[in-house]
């Protein structure tokens, strides 16, 4: 539909095509009538046109241009984290949905451990780094082809592709062992949940189960990654590992 309020890049360009040749028509109908009026001939009329219309056509195409933008500036806002510049839970639940369909991943869910003592004892604004030191330590270990994301508060989000070997030991030994912060001595840990996703369980499914695990590692002292649906503890104590979660 033309008249409608455009919503992507494309679609202005295609509004400003559009409005770019009604001006221009209707500066060629209004020439026309001029020059028939005064006697000017048609090779006349070709002379002139091109530089009659110029300003409008420079006019539509900046128009067109700093739209483009703003669509761009609008898009990146409405799918990253203000504080962290992380993306945020609709762009990650996008993303895990692409890849869903594509192979197996990791879904790990990341809670920052006592973060509302930080909060309580040093303030908002230490913690509010604290979130932003996760959040870059979250955005290397997820690598160039898979996305951390803030889901909300003290908690994150990772979707890995390929999540086998030793690179989910890796990732896990690194959030649990913490991220330092420059005002705290102890680095803030992290609690694990982790699940596997497939095609065959739908995503919000699939959240459900990293949630659970997640709370079974913080139920056994924080700090540690526990696996969906074995519950068994990647780190750091495997005596745990016959724990069950309630349904």
């Amino acid at each position: 539909m033309v008249f409608m309020a455009p919503r992507t890049p494309l679609q202005w360009v295609l509004r400003t095509a559009y409005l770019l040749a009604a001006v221009l028509a209707l500066t060629y109908a209004v020439e026309v009538w001029i020059f028939q009026l005064e006697g000017i001939t048609f090779r006349d009329e070709l002379r002139v046109t091109p530089w009659v219309a110029l300003p409008f056509i420079l006019l539509m195409l900046s128009t067109a241009a700093r739209q483009t933008r703003l669509i761009q500036e609008l898009s990146y806002l409405a799918s990253t984290d203000p504080l962290t510049q992380l993306p945020n839970r609709a762009a990650f639940l996008a993303f895990a949905e692409d890849q869903q369909a594509r192979s197996p991943a990791m879904i790990l869910i990341a809670d920052a451990d006592h973060f509302k003592a930080i909060n309580d004892r040093y303030g908002h604004d230490v913690g509010d780094e604290a979130l932003i030191s996760i959040s870059h330590k979250l955005r290397e270990l997820a690598g160039p082809d898979g996305i951390a994301a803030r889901l909300g508060g003290e908690e994150f989000a990772l979707c890995l592709p390929n999540p086998y070997g030793h690179r989910c030991q890796t990732i896990c030994a690194a959030l649990c062992a913490g991220v330092k912060i420059p005002q705290r001595a102890q680095p803030v840990t992290l609690s694990l949940g982790i699940t596997t996703l497939r095609r065959d369980v739908g995503l919000p499914d699939l959240l459900k189960q990293a949630d659970q695990a997640l709370y079974v590692a913080k139920d056994h002292g924080r700090a540690r990654a526990v696996w969906w649906p074995d519950q068994t503890f990647a780190l750091p104590a495997p005596e745990l590992s016959s724990r069950t979660p309630a349904a």
